[in-house]
């Protein structure tokens, strides 16, 4: 099996948006192939990677939408069941928060106090008690949270929130009024620009909505966990380009060396092939 192909094995279909039970499906369908068996008792386990759906399944009359089914069949024209497992509880699809903007004031390295304009969307309006957190890169909170960073909210926010801030990771809370879906909602959070940017796979923002006062506990509704965040750039100071001594020649057609001495305004750069 760590060799081999998983074809000599079995074969896999899929069938997308099949209507079963009075509700739209998918079906995965596994076939063995001839002589492979799965002993009874044998844990079989199989990753299948794929997107989750762009809406959120809509529960029909005497359909569980969120629910699984596994069964087993022979492989003869009727496809006689020999294990079958249903009602298995999947998991729960959350709604999407928009992100429209996330526009820092400055853009360059070793900054401190730099303004970054957040505006977002909801697909979910959250009934208060109501959260909105958000988790930034490290690499921009470590000296604006030794300097008390600030974050201020727009018009359409709920008047009255409560905001925490600790290290990269802001709360916004309102136990008075919802977080209004389908509404540009606006806020500024100052951050302080590291010496150099943060590689791509760290320059991430991650949003989620919470409902406090769910009958279970904090229920999330709404994310969105892979942002990419804003870069910043330092300068060449002072780029001076220096003939080699002893060639003195600026003529044309004649074979020179040129050294160009300057200093990077950014922090060290990795070293990368």
């Amino acid at each position: 099996c760590e060799t081999g192909q998983m074809s000599m094995l079995f074969t896999c279909s899929a069938s997308i948006g099949v209507m079963i039970e009075g509700a739209r499906k998918s079906e995965l369908e596994f076939t063995l192939a001839h002589n492979v068996q799965i002993r009874e008792g044998s844990l079989f386990q199989v990753l299948v990677t794929g997107y989750n759906t762009r809406q959120k399944p809509v529960t029909t009359t005497g359909s569980e939408v969120d629910h699984w089914v596994f069964t087993t069949r022979r492989a003869d024209s009727a496809k006689t069941i020999l294990d079958e497992q249903r009602s298995v509880v999947g998991f729960r699809l959350l709604g999407v928060v928009f992100v429209n903007l996330i526009s820092p004031n400055i853009q360059t390295v070793s900054t401190a106090d730099n303004e970054v304009t957040i505006q977002i969307q909801l697909e979910t309006e959250v009934d208060p008690a109501a959260s909105l957190q958000i988790e930034y890169p490290m690499a921009f909170s470590e000296e604006a949270a030794l300097e008390g960073a600030t974050i201020t909210t727009g018009d359409t926010f709920p008047r009255k929130v409560t905001i925490r801030h600790n290290d990269n990771i802001i709360e916004i809370e309102t136990q008075d009024e919802a977080l209004p879906r389908d509404t540009l909602l606006e806020f500024k959070v100052v951050v302080s620009n590291p010496s150099i940017s943060p590689p791509p796979e760290e320059n991430i923002w991650r949003f989620t909505t919470v409902y406090l006062d769910a009958p279970g506990g904090a229920e999330a509704l709404d994310c969105n966990y892979d942002v990419p965040g804003f870069r910043i750039f330092g300068s060449f100071r002072e780029p001076t380009p220096l003939m080699e001594p002893g060639i003195v020649s600026p003529g044309p057609n004649v074979e020179n060396q040129v050294g160009v001495w300057f200093t990077l305004e950014s922090g060290d750069l990795p070293y990368s092939l």
